[in-house]
């Protein structure tokens, strides 16, 4: 899996990541994931994808 150095600039005044890298974060990792399992492009063109509904950050 891949390793991912966080930049300056994505911290906020918590000096934690910002809640929109998050997300982006997560969705990269997503596909990532999904690539990973063999959900790549041939397979999206001929059956589909999955999708995330509906995320939360707590």
């Amino acid at each position: 899996m891949p390793r991912r150095d966080i930049s300056s600039d994505w911290i906020d005044y918590n000096g934690q990541v910002s809640e929109s890298r998050y997300f982006q974060l997560f969705a990269n990792a997503t596909g990532t994931l999904l690539r990973y399992i063999g959900l790549d492009s041939d397979y999206v063109s001929t059956k589909g994808s999955y999708h995330v509904v509906e995320p939360h950050l707590s």
